[in-house]
């Protein structure tokens, strides 16, 4: 949960105690345009660097993950409510996610008479949700530093803490901060950065309605934009399906953080024939689950965030 006081400061609370998170200001859109001029200023310098000293930034970010892994999780089951088991998964998985990318850089160059050439583009937008905070956002951020580019990240204000720390580990990790800002906010944050004609491409993950709005703020100067909007996501269940591993899929895609994911299953749909022995499962399996206080090993399903 988060609020916003009338100093213009982000909370975020507890989803499950209500307690104070973090507390810090949101970027206004003088703050934005003052972030969008040095990270310009710092994609010259970082497009200048070799493939090989980006790896080793990114490579040590996965080192420093892993080494805080313990108070990140616990900051990530705190501020967004996920389960500690599933905090520690997406902890160790932005740390892979790094070495992946460090191991993958673009290709720039062609061997031949005639190529593509690919070149940085400048300042990358990140705006990312709550509920996925680290390998998300890691997943826009990663690719586009490692391919030269400058990233300004507008996290969710339901987890700025976990962005403050993620950006405290990056910049530890050799990354320059002029190359990798944050822009703490809401609405009004993510509008500047989507305004400013600055900035070369924005990648957002969210909802349709805001996906919507930003393809419609970059259209008249043909912003670059990478949209990844909402989901209904289906289960299809046949006759000759192993229905015990049918249940146990269904029920944990359907109630991973608590079903506030995208890829969260939304509807079933079985074939007549074995319709009641996989309902019956499903119950049992639905009937077992606990919910409750998402740092206790036992709980299946912790607080909803809003």
């Amino acid at each position: 949960m988060a609020r916003t006081t009338q100093d213009g400061r982000i909370v975020s609370l507890d989803p499950w105690t209500g307690e104070r998170v973090h507390e810090g200001p949101a970027a206004s859109a003088a703050e934005v345009a003052t972030a969008v001029e040095r990270a310009q200023a710092g994609a010259e310098r970082w497009r200048n660097t070799s493939v090989d000293e980006r790896a080793a930034a990114l490579r040590a970010f996965a080192a420093v993950l892993r080494a805080d892994a313990d108070r990140l999780a616990g900051l990530i089951v705190t501020e967004v409510g996920k389960l500690r088991r599933e905090a520690e998964g997406e902890v160790e998985w932005a740390a892979r996610s790094a070495e992946f990318y460090a191991s993958h850089p673009p290709p720039t160059e062609h061997a031949g008479g005639a190529g593509v050439f690919r070149r940085p583009v400048g300042v990358i937008a990140a705006i990312t949700p709550w509920n996925v905070p680290l390998v998300t956002p890691a997943w826009k951020w990663l690719p586009a530093l490692m391919a030269g580019n400058a990233v300004l990240w507008k996290p969710s204000e339901l987890a700025t803490g976990v962005a403050v720390a993620t950006h405290e580990r990056l910049l530890a990790a050799g990354v320059p901060d002029e190359a990798f800002g944050l822009v703490p906010g809401a609405a009004a944050t993510g509008r500047a950065l989507c305004e400013d004609e600055r900035v070369a491409g924005v990648h957002f993950t969210g909802s349709e309605a805001t996906g919507r709005a930003i393809a419609t703020l970059l259209a008249p100067r043909l912003g670059r934009c990478a949209l990844e909007l909402s989901g209904v996501n289906p289960a299809l269940v046949f006759a000759d399906a192993d229905l015990d591993a049918a249940a146990d899929c269904i029920v944990a895609c359907a109630t991973s953080l608590a079903g506030q994911k995208c890829t969260s299953t939304r509807r079933v749909l079985v074939q007549e024939g074995v319709y009641d022995r996989l309902v019956d499962r499903l119950g049992d399996r639905l009937e077992a689950l606990r919910p409750g206080d998402p740092r206790d090993p036992g709980t299946s399903i912790g607080p909803l965030i809003t």
